[in-house]
């Protein structure tokens, strides 16, 4: 150890997500995935 107490180092994590999850906005169900996301109307990125 580098004398640096647990609680405050320092840990990376890489996540893999393997469904498109995205909470949405709406009501209505589209299978998987509850509610259709928001996207911007230039850039197609979800909000």
């Amino acid at each position: 150890m580098s004398g640096i107490p647990p609680k405050f180092m320092r840990r990376q994590y890489l996540f893999l997500c393997t469904d498109p999850v995205h909470v949405g906005t709406g009501g209505y169900r589209l299978g998987r995935v509850d509610n259709s996301m928001v996207r911007e109307p230039g850039t197609n990125v979800p909000k």
